[in-house]
């Protein structure tokens, strides 16, 4: 049987607060990675004489700058915008989704793959005749990528037709396997990942005549195929909102509902496989109170986000909150760069020491990026720019036991094969992939979570190998980004 070592007990981490600015225009982050040496994170840069690019910065665990590169830029319209635009690579690289065009009103998707030095293994533009807007990129269990956005035709300048969700799937190279442009008119998605079975949820706010703005979530299959398409909310001006896989079962959704005036408050809900209520809570708070990045889930569901909350002019308050399962606050740790202005968080990750990486800007001109290190319970050093050390001492999961093992048998195999293992207890699925020797994947299973992840209990899973042909390959248990010091691999042979 092939382990893995859980949490090595840290007692120095770094938790920090930095914003940089340039001096030859605007500047801002939007969504960040952790690496092995620290962290590397994407944004926008813009220049004088209209040039406009894509750029990446790595970071040590300080906070301090390692490298900065340009991955795209000329004298062009170039947007990048939120959190799910970075991604990495089944092959431990990264991909990010950005829009640029020779107007704003004639842009179109960019997907480029580049190493953590900066170096841009291919890029590909995905012309088309409408204009394309916020891409998000989802990276797929079978090492391709899905491409989400929205597609708008504009008439002239300022006459527009309706905005509709966009998705492009590609194979690991950025070559198109299939597209779609879903009919459903007015619609901003936000928010996208890949379910447990192979399909996608995309989540954001649609607008009609009859209620306004309301949180929606279109469910597709792995093909592309609609399963399910709902709205949520009043029959008065909702929000947006974020559906995600929740380690519950079904789906959890955290957005804005309207509760009276011109009041808007957070509003959560556990929804079903079919996207149907569950249980939802409302939470007021102020004049208006939204979430500005995804959520991260926590094994007992509960959920850590990052809040926006603002009144009548100057307030204006971001905050790291911490939800439990019943979708009330527990706490809210006011977070700033200082600057003054609005600051905006666009990205939060979860990090190897068990603490959290924020990426984000300040919105006053000339705008300035900004990122936060917090610690594992929301530690904060204070407003930037400032650096702490920080003593950790509850990384380890309880009872010392592994956060990961697996076994595939019997080996050698033949038509099927069995895997016995565990996840970390945040997952809510893992996949495993088979490799040959050449380094070609040839096949992939989804694996459920263990029925009980706080008793770390084993779960079995049937292997169907037919149709594989006979030799060695290569096993991996692959984890999503920020989780691959748990995957576990191991070889089998097929007879």
């Amino acid at each position: 049987m092939f382990s893995c070592l859980g949490y090595a007990q840290i007692t120095n981490a770094y938790i920090f607060n930095k914003y940089n600015t340039v001096d030859t225009g605007l500047v801002s982050v939007v969504a960040v990675k952790p690496t092995n040496n620290g962290y590397l994170y994407v944004g926008d840069i813009d220049a004088v004489n209209g040039f406009s690019g894509t750029y990446m910065q790595t970071i040590n665990q300080r906070g301090e700058k390692i490298t900065t590169h340009i991955l795209y830029g000329e004298t062009c319209y170039s947007t990048i915008y939120l959190g799910g635009c970075l991604q990495y690579s089944a092959d431990s690289n990264f991909v990010v989704a950005f829009n640029k065009g020779s107007q704003y009103h004639n842009m179109n998707f960019m997907l480029i793959k580049f190493q953590e030095n900066g170096q841009v293994l291919w890029l590909h533009e995905y012309e088309r005749q409408y204009n394309q807007n916020t891409a998000q990129v989802v990276s797929c269990f079978d090492g391709g990528f899905l491409i989400t956005g929205l597609s708008q035709q504009y008439f002239t300048p300022t006459s527009v037709g309706p905005a509709r969700i966009h998705v492009i799937k590609t194979d690991n190279n950025g070559e198109e396997e299939w597209e779609y442009i879903y009919p459903a008119n007015n619609v901003g998605p936000t928010h996208a990942s890949q379910t447990a079975d192979g399909g996608y949820i995309i989540s954001g706010y649609q607008y009609n005549t009859a209620t306004g703005y309301d949180m929606y979530a279109l469910k597709i299959d792995a093909l592309g195929m609609v399963e399910w398409e709902k709205t949520y909310g009043t029959p008065v001006d909702d929000g947006g909102c974020s559906v995600q896989s929740y380690p519950l079962g079904g789906y959890y959704l955290v957005g804005l509902k309207w509760v009276g005036g011109f009041t808007k408050a957070l509003y959560s809900a556990w929804l079903d496989d079919a996207g149907n209520v569950i249980y939802s809570k409302t939470i007021s708070k102020n004049e208006v109170f939204i979430i500005d990045s995804n959520p991260v889930y926590l094994e007992d569901g509960s959920y850590v986000g990052v809040t926006n909350s603002y009144g009548p002019p100057p307030i204006w308050e971001v905050a790291f909150t911490t939800f439990n399962n019943s979708g009330e606050i527990v706490s809210e740790i006011p977070i700033s760069s200082g600057l003054p202005g609005e600051d905006y968080i666009r990205d939060l990750e979860p990090t190897p020491d068990g603490g959290y990486i924020l990426a984000g800007f300040n919105y006053t001109v000339p705008q300035s990026s900004w990122v936060v290190k917090l610690g594992p319970n929301g530690e904060y050093c204070g407003t930037a720019p400032c650096l702490d050390s920080l003593y950790v001492t509850a990384i380890t999961p309880p009872h010392n036991e592994t956060i990961t093992r697996a076994e595939v048998y019997p080996n050698p195999a033949k038509g099927s094969a069995t895997i016995t293992y565990t996840l970390p207890p945040q997952l809510p699925f893992a996949v495993l992939e088979l490799y040959n020797l050449q380094g070609e994947k040839v096949r992939y299973w989804v694996l459920q979570p263990s029925p009980n992840p706080s008793q770390r209990e084993e779960i079995t899973q049937t292997l169907n190998l037919e149709g594989i042909l006979p030799g060695m390959y290569v096993w991996r248990l692959a984890l999503p980004g920020g989780y691959e010091q748990y995957e576990v691999s191991g070889k089998v042979v097929v007879e």
